[in-house]
């Protein structure tokens, strides 16, 4: 008997350790409410390469 219960143990253990290390997946369905949904916001394109230093250097130098 004492065999059959740590053969049993032993399956259980090694069941449950496999079970655990799978990821959980859960299905994508779910949808926000639009009363709490983000409002379109307009954006304005920026200049990222406008640098006010180097700028001033360039008026600086084109007064010489």
């Amino acid at each position: 008997m004492a065999d059959s219960e740590n053969a049993e143990r032993a399956f259980a253990r090694t069941f449950l350790n496999t079970l655990s290390t799978q990821p959980i997946i859960y299905s994508d369905d779910y949808q926000q409410p639009p009363e709490q949904s983000l409002k379109r916001v307009p954006v304005l394109p920026v200049s990222l390469f406008f640098n006010p230093f180097l700028y001033a250097i360039a008026i600086i130098e084109s007064k010489d």
